[in-house]
């Protein structure tokens, strides 16, 4: 959400808000104090390690984007969603990185390992503890 749009919200909405994401406020109390409290929390970042020790940062704004969540409700995901929820909650650069890691000598791609960075992704205490 924009700050902007964050600094029409009352005191209340805010606290109601910060409660739904899961973000503290710590003693933020002015309307400014919680929306500051609310943005440094959804710039923080999430490190998981995959594969052996790859590791991947997931901004916690990502963590909270509907169309990710949207994605990741959907009841017969496709392959194509599937990828397009990992690189949405990773990002290209860092989906590229898995997708090296898991190629053989020979080109082909190990989809068992790719899955796997990706169930690690989506299951990791880290991602879930934001």
């Amino acid at each position: 959400m924009k700050p902007e749009y964050l600094r029409q919200m009352s005191r209340e909405e805010l606290d109601q808000y910060a409660s739904i994401a899961g973000y503290d406020l710590g003693k933020a109390r002015s309307v400014d104090a919680k929306v500051s409290a609310i943005q440094e929390a959804r710039e923080h970042v999430a490190a998981v390690k995959v594969l052996g020790g790859l590791e991947i940062e997931i901004p916690i704004s990502r963590m909270h984007d509907k169309r990710l969540s949207d994605l990741l409700a959907k009841q017969d995901k496709t392959d194509d969603d599937v990828e397009r929820l990992f690189v949405g909650l990773v990002g290209e650069d860092q989906a590229k990185a898995v997708e090296e890691r898991c190629t053989d000598d020979d080109g082909a791609i190990d989809v068992d390992a790719y899955s796997l960075a990706i169930a690690q992704v989506l299951h990791a205490r880290a991602a879930k503890n934001f």
